[in-house]
């Protein structure tokens, strides 16, 4: 992956939504974020509050040539890989027990240049090997 050449400080803009059968709920978070580029990979970091219990959620976005991986920390801990390659397992880690959840990637776009990156990505999830959703993450890192 190449360097886009953003600010250390950057500002990451998250739209998430999940689709199941005929409804569709969509979160959305804008929060400071950090953007450093090492060894050919971007590295996005950036935190996020619990909307329930407001414990916060550290998140580390890594942008490959090829892939993409999310990995959140605190109450609920996963690494979410998105790749073309196949469907990705990862263990969803939370306060009432671990799930196992597969990521199978539908579309994935990597853009930018020095003042934006924007990260487009549609995928079905599965959970304990049964299909739950449809979901699209549109992600802006800018300047």
């Amino acid at each position: 992956m190449k360097d886009f050449g953003l600010n250390k400080d950057v500002i990451v803009e998250v739209k998430g939504t999940q689709h199941v059968g005929d409804m569709s709920d969509t979160m959305e978070v804008v929060t400071p974020g950090t953007y450093n580029y090492k060894n050919g990979v971007c590295y996005v970091i950036y935190e996020e509050y619990n909307d329930e219990t407001k414990a916060p959620i550290k998140n580390m976005i890594k942008i490959y040539d090829d892939k993409i991986e999310l990995v959140k920390r605190g109450e609920y801990n996963v690494n979410m890989m998105f790749s073309y390659e196949k469907e990705n397992l990862a263990y969803y880690n939370t306060p009432f027990g671990q799930i196992l959840i597969g990521i199978a990637t539908e579309f994935m776009e990597i853009r930018g240049d020095e003042t934006e990156v924007v990260l487009d990505i549609k995928y079905k999830l599965t959970m304990n090997g049964e299909y739950a959703s449809d979901n699209e993450i549109l992600i802006t890192i800018k300047n």
